[in-house]
């Protein structure tokens, strides 16, 4: 992919952006205290999802990330308390954090996500008690002005919403993601996130309760009335210089829609699956 201009700029311009806030942000971390945390816990307690004890992590306060396809934003990660990410794939207590997505490798789903890479190594760093806990009016001061993406792994609606809502106010710009759109517990999160949907049948549900859509559709599928393709897919722009996934936040903005992705295997079990 030829990346124009236009876009190198862009991209230049979020990644400046965010250089600029993380050498504030490690000043005030040197200042409150707290050293050099590459992520801190923001909330632990009972998933909505199922009541299972869940617990909620912010990183990349130290450096950039190194998703491809989201750039430099700060991750919001959940995860289930008890078991790495791995170990709860195959014994299902990531029901507390993925509901019944039907990406669930568990239910015979497609998720992209390798759980034994970053997902594990992220929880791994929290278990081994390496990210401080802080408290919504430190978290506040310290991402103010960020770019932050809600669900790295795990379903940002297995919160309650007031977990993020007395800080998320100060990040610069949000989005996030949630395939528990029609439950009713996830209504409140129609503000922050899309709907992650996996057919035109399902956007039209999502849309009639509320939400802007983000679609996965099979390769060559259709882009439907009132959708955009994801901008990575075509010009190579990463979330960071994009953030067009912000739920609710510009309701006139088009739904967002991308081909399937990940190995050759959860691709065609997602396209035999439609």
């Amino acid at each position: 992919m030829s990346i124009k201009p236009a876009i190198v700029k862009a991209l230049s311009k979020a990644a400046g952006k965010m250089a600029a806030w993380r050498f504030r942000a490690r000043h005030a971390l040197r200042s409150m205290g707290l050293g050099k945390p590459s992520g801190v816990e923001v909330w632990r307690g009972k998933s909505e999802i199922n009541g299972q004890p869940v617990v909620a992590v912010l990183t990349g306060l130290q450096s950039a990330s190194s998703n491809r396809k989201t750039g430099d934003v700060l991750q919001l990660w959940i995860f289930p308390q008890n078991e790495s990410p791995s170990a709860a794939v195959r014994s299902g207590l990531d029901s507390a954090v993925c509901g019944q997505c039907t990406h669930r490798p568990s239910l015979g789903g497609s998720c992209y996500v390798r759980t034994s890479d970053a997902p594990r190594a992220v929880w791994a760093s929290w278990d081994r008690g390496r990210y401080p806990v802080v408290d919504a009016e430190t978290l506040s001061a310290l991402i103010n002005g960020a770019l932050v993406r809600l669900g790295a792994w795990g379903d940002p609606a297995a919160l309650p919403l007031s977990a993020v809502l007395p800080w998320i106010g100060s990040a610069g710009r949000v989005v996030g993601y949630t395939h528990q759109w029609d439950q009713p517990y996830a209504l409140p999160w129609r503000a922050l996130c899309m709907a992650s949907v996996d057919s035109a049948a399902e956007r039209i549900r999502a849309r009639a309760a509320g939400w802007r859509t983000f679609r996965i559709r099979p390769r060559g599928g259709a882009v439907e009335k009132g959708e955009t393709v994801c901008p990575y897919e075509v010009t190579g722009l990463q979330c960071a210089a994009c953030m067009a996934c912000d739920g609710m936040a510009r309701p006139r903005a088009r739904d967002v829609v991308v081909e399937v992705h990940g190995s050759a295997g959860k691709i065609k079990r997602f396209e035999g699956a439609q």
